[in-house]
């Protein structure tokens, strides 16, 4: 009889745990995403890894975005960001409550996002994570959880590599200097606002309080060619951060000082090329408050080539390096195992020196503060780019030089430099070479715009479509609407297109054959991601070859 109860009670023991894991109430929302770094990319100097002895524990709640419940213009920056604010506070608070977590050492509370964060002490981390982790699972309001270790890294002249971006007269004659825009700094690492490049008052510093947070050599150099006195916008306002375990509490702190644009010249130590968390809640940030992200994509190209985080962003313009001569630099990187296609677009950025300062510095890190000064200047010129990333994306890479030896992919882009060299002068000089779209709910399938447009015979032509995807931080929730690019001849034939699903940018080149008029076709595949989903198509011959410097 005891052994006829035993094997009933294991009969009901087995019973119940299949019963328990097959259970579709049961979701597990915990992603584990260690990192084992944030390093500055820059090639010519070496840091020393600090282990903080902490893990994040970064909670995305399941409520509605405020961008699709609200009636308020995002054109209207000021009434838009406050209520947001408003929303998320007051959300993010109660749901505080039921969370219960105990034992952390810090929580911050997202102002402009639904993200709670969880800051523990590795220790007691590790003592209570599976109650951490089945309080997080079992919150209905929990939509997923990042887990990640908290650890940072420490550690020819400008006018001649402004020289292939068509910006090296303009260095010298300079019709816009930055004057109105505000630029942040995110590094592991904060700009010394006391260097004799710096204006008084010019910088400004984010304190967190933590205890490795320090001025550093990178940062400060970083900022400098972006603003300082010898730097390509002078007259731009420099927000600096230290970026610590996730860059949410540091964006937050950017919107709330009303910054448009931010210079992320940081990256995985160790990239996978895949997409990930800090990627995820860039694109939410740019997707949600239209303000425009420029990261470097990495220096691993002289070995696995992996593009790191967070300029794997969809909504984020990943910059690589180029040699005067409009090539490749080796160390760039471009492979990308899940995410969009990346770099986007390239700078010259190679042993840019800056004398007032003595410094010099190599690296996809320079690249990317030399587009991030570019895009400061063509936003004062033109304010309505201070809330259009995906206009920027667009007349970016329509006004760019094409690399040679080019490995074109589906959307039209080089497989390894992007949509080529950023080229300031035609940016500039193509500002009104564009159609702003607006696409509620288009129809699978469908051609949902067309565009007429006169052609020279014997131009090469550029033409790039530029769109946001739709994210909110969740890394397995960001999705894109897929959208073909056609351009048909004046006999009714389509003579050039990109069909890429892999990403929110299409663009192609086209030698036109006959003078005539020629019409841009943009058909829309699957449905709409994004609510009120808009667009930017760009257009412009190809930039000429700008021969190196003697």
């Amino acid at each position: 009889m005891k052994r006829i109860f035993i094997t009933f009670n294991i009969f009901i023991l087995i019973f119940g745990i299949v019963a328990i894991s097959t259970n579709n109430d049961f979701i597990n929302k915990v992603i584990y995403e260690f990192i084992e770094d944030y390093k500055k990319l820059s090639v010519d100097s070496e840091g020393e890894t600090i282990l903080t002895d902490e893990i994040i524990v970064q909670i995305k709640l399941d409520v509605d975005d405020f961008s699709e419940i609200t009636n308020i213009d995002i054109s209207n920056q000021d009434e838009y960001r406050k209520a947001a604010k408003e929303y998320y506070s007051t959300l993010n608070q109660e749901y505080l409550s039921t969370l219960n977590l105990t034992n952390f050492k810090s929580v911050y509370i997202s102002k402009y996002s639904p993200y709670i964060e969880y800051t523990y002490q590795s220790d007691k981390y590790y003592n209570y994570k599976n109650s951490i982790a089945y309080t997080i699972n079992g919150n209905e309001y929990v939509e997923t959880a990042y887990v990640k270790e908290n650890v940072v890294n420490q550690i020819g002249h400008l006018r001649d590599s402004l020289y292939c971006s068509g910006a090296y007269e303009h260095y010298f004659d300079p019709l816009y200097t930055g004057d109105g825009i505000k630029i942040g700094i995110l590094e592991p690492g904060l700009v010394d606002g006391s260097f004799s490049c710096f204006r008084e008052g010019q910088v400004t510093t984010f304190i967190q309080g933590e205890p490795l947070e320090a001025i550093h050599d990178h940062s400060t150099h970083m900022a400098a060619y972006i603003a300082g006195s010898e730097g390509i916008a002078p007259d731009a306002e420099i927000y600096s951060s230290y970026i610590w375990g996730t860059p949410s509490e540091e964006l937050d702190w950017f919107i709330d000082n009303g910054v448009q644009l931010v210079n992320m010249s940081y990256g995985d130590a160790n990239p996978t090329g895949v997409y990930a968390s800090d990627s995820a809640y860039c694109d939410y940030i740019v997707n949600t408050y239209y303000i425009t992200l420029v990261a470097a994509v990495g220096n691993t190209g002289n070995t696995n080539g992996y593009v790191s985080n967070p300029a794997l962003g969809y909504n984020v313009i990943g910059v690589g390096a180029c040699t005067e001569e409009y090539y490749r630099e080796m160390y760039s990187s471009y492979t990308v195992v899940s995410g969009p296609p990346k770099p986007l677009i390239m700078a010259e950025g190679t042993g840019v020196s800056l004398f007032d300062i003595n410094i010099y510095n190599s690296g996809t890190s320079v690249s990317c503060a030399i587009v991030t000064g570019l895009i400061a200047l063509l936003m004062e010129e033109y304010p309505l780019l201070q809330i259009s990333p995906d206009q920027t994306m667009a007349q970016m890479i329509a006004t760019s030089y094409q690399l040679p030896n080019a490995i074109l992919m589906n959307n039209g882009l080089n497989n390894s430099t992007g949509g080529g060299v950023f080229r300031y002068d035609k940016f500039s000089e193509g500002l009104s070479d564009y159609n702003f779209i607006e696409n509620p709910a288009g129809l699978a399938g469908n051609i949902i715009h067309s565009e007429s447009i006169e052609l020279t015979e014997g131009s090469l032509f550029k033409i790039s479509l530029a769109w946001l995807a739709y994210a909110n931080g969740n890394v397995e929730r960001t999705k894109f609407t897929n959208y073909d690019l056609y351009l048909e001849d004046p006999n009714g034939d389509f003579v050039a297109s990109a069909v890429s699903t892999n990403g929110n940018i299409e663009m192609f080149t086209y030698t036109v054959p006959e003078d005539g008029t020629y019409y841009i076709r943009i058909r829309q595949i699957g449905p709409v991601k994004n609510s009120f989903e808009r667009m930017f198509v760009a257009w412009g011959e190809m930039p000429d070859y700008i021969e190196p410097r003697g």
